[in-house]
């Protein structure tokens, strides 16, 4: 992958995380807590995936673009 392919991964990767990390404000107030905390973990695991089976594998190919994470 070039470089400016691996930006564009990384720009989408962060607001991919931004998005799902958001959900969580916003769907807090209309769930109980067992149904919150199922949907935390979903989102943390989801979050976890996209870190780590593609933005480290891109940053990996190019760590000049691992600036600001």
């Amino acid at each position: 992958m070039d470089i400016e392919a691996a930006k564009k991964v990384k720009g989408r990767c962060l607001a991919a995380i931004g998005e799902l990390d958001s959900l969580l404000g916003d769907i807090r107030p209309s769930c109980d807590d067992d149904e919150y905390e199922i949907l935390k973990r979903a989102v943390g695991l989801s979050i976890g995936k996209i870190t780590m089976e593609i933005l480290d594998v891109v940053l990996r190919q190019h760590p000049a673009i691992d600036d600001l994470r």
